[in-house]
């Protein structure tokens, strides 16, 4: 029999000589696979807790952040490093609004309720010149920051509810409530939610100056003349976005459709908004509700009404509703 062979039957007999070696291997054995077991239970719960947890989803410009782009720039262009940057395309004097696409999904099986937004400004500075399914916005919610450090959390009026095992998208339409040209913050956004508050990773913003009082333009627009009535109406216009409930709700009223429209839901209001500020009429008359069964906006409204419709949005008009109840909910 070789040395080799011998190795084995020397460590049986010197743990049979000293019991107390015994017990020390077998404990250490046990401990050593019941530590690889809770550390391999805790990797899954961690994993699994990941996947079954409500998260942010997407975070970019919507469609009608007019005269916004998204860059990678240095930190209020003064540092090595870059970060993702939101900014207005144009000279600061442009005064566009930034409207963010914020999707969050929520694979648990309880409903989330979105209730505020904090808006945690890391650090603020200046610059100066110019530097389908889910992601359809159901609501649009309008913010005024300071240009301050520090939290700052502004109340989503009605909160923004996820259906459980499912995703929704909402935009946050975000002006500086500060005068001054080339404003700047390095931030990240948190929504405060049922299920505790998710983040956005850190990024940079920019925006123009703003009167704080006045609404923010969409898009130009230039006036139309008398009597370019028709004209307009077969225009396809661009740049448009949801104004606040309110306000939209007081253009129905000037329009004289407001009762007509009143039986529906929140979405078909606004899609019927949207719409009417943007399509041809030639091609609105052929559009439909978003309910089922659908409803024509032919039988929905009568020809006048349309047409006064589509004429107020197209216009930019406000027609004496009042531009306070643009005024962020805070």
């Amino acid at each position: 029999m070789s040395d080799k062979d011998d190795v084995p039957k020397a460590w049986i007999n010197s743990l049979r000589n000293y019991p107390a070696i015994t017990v020390i291997v077998v404990v250490a054995t046990i401990l050593g696979a019941v530590t690889a077991f809770f550390s391999d239970v805790k990797d899954l719960l961690s994993a699994f807790q990941s996947e079954s947890s409500p998260k942010i989803a997407a975070f970019t410009l919507s469609t009608s952040a007019f005269g916004f782009e998204e860059k990678d720039q240095p930190l209020f262009g003064a540092s090595e490093k870059t970060y993702r940057t939101f900014q207005p395309q144009h000279p600061f004097r442009e005064s566009p609004a930034a409207v963010f696409l914020v999707t969050v999904s929520n694979p648990t099986k309880t409903d989330l309720q979105i209730t505020s937004v904090v808006y945690d400004v890391h650090e603020v500075g200046e610059v100066r010149g110019g530097t389908a399914g889910p992601l359809v916005s159901l609501a649009t919610y309008h913010h005024r920051i300071e240009h301050e450090a520090g939290e700052q959390t502004r109340r989503l009026i009605p909160p923004f509810g996820i259906p459980s095992g499912q995703a929704a998208s909402f935009e946050l339409e975000v002006t500086s409530s500060t005068l001054g040209s080339g404003l700047g913050w390095y931030m990240r956004i948190g929504f405060v939610s049922s299920a505790g508050t998710l983040y956005t990773e850190d990024f940079q913003l920019f925006l123009p100056e703003t009167d704080p009082n006045a609404p923010v333009p969409s898009a130009s627009l230039t006036e139309d003349r008398p009597g370019q009535t028709g004209d307009l109406l077969s225009r396809s216009m661009e740049g448009t976005r949801l104004p606040e409930v309110a306000l939209r709700d007081c253009l129905f009223k000037k329009a004289g459709v407001f009762d007509a429209v009143q039986g529906l839901d929140q979405f078909d209001r606004d899609m019927l908004y949207l719409r009417a500020a943007s399509a041809p009429l030639s091609e609105f008359k052929k559009m439909e509700t978003e309910t089922s069964p659908p409803v024509a906006y032919r039988d929905l409204l009568s020809p006048d009404a349309m047409t006064k419709l589509m004429t107020l949005l197209k216009s930019r008009s406000r027609a004496g509703c009042s531009t306070e109840q643009l005024v962020d909910s805070e």
